[in-house]
């Protein structure tokens, strides 16, 4: 009973963008978010703790970031830009899962 809530709770949070499976791809007019990683916290939007494989998400914040962009369709799609202007996202990782948080525009 507790892991059929649980997957119902981490269904629910990847389809919120917040806590979720993501993949960096190539192809920028297919992603569906464009994130600019920052060095330094601030101005990020989306403080991110990467988890080592998707059962381990948790929370708002924790990622796991898709080895390989062919698995995983369900996936949020994330392009990879060079500048913070062209960003939907501007991303900081974390190393430590209780600084992970999205900020809320």
């Amino acid at each position: 009973m507790i892991q059929k809530y649980l997957a119902i709770i981490l269904l629910f949070l990847s389809f919120r963008g917040e806590a979720q499976m993501v993949k960096f791809i190539k192809n920028p007019v297919t992603a569906q978010y464009r994130v600019y990683v920052a060095n330094k916290p601030e101005g990020a939007t989306h403080w991110i703790y990467r988890v080592l494989g998707p059962t381990d998400i948790r929370k708002p914040g924790d990622w796991y970031i898709v080895p390989n962009p062919q698995l995983f369709k369900n996936a949020v799609t994330l392009y990879e830009v060079k500048n913070r202007e062209e960003a939907d996202w501007v991303v900081y990782y974390v190393s430590r899962r209780d600084s992970a948080r999205i900020r809320i525009k």
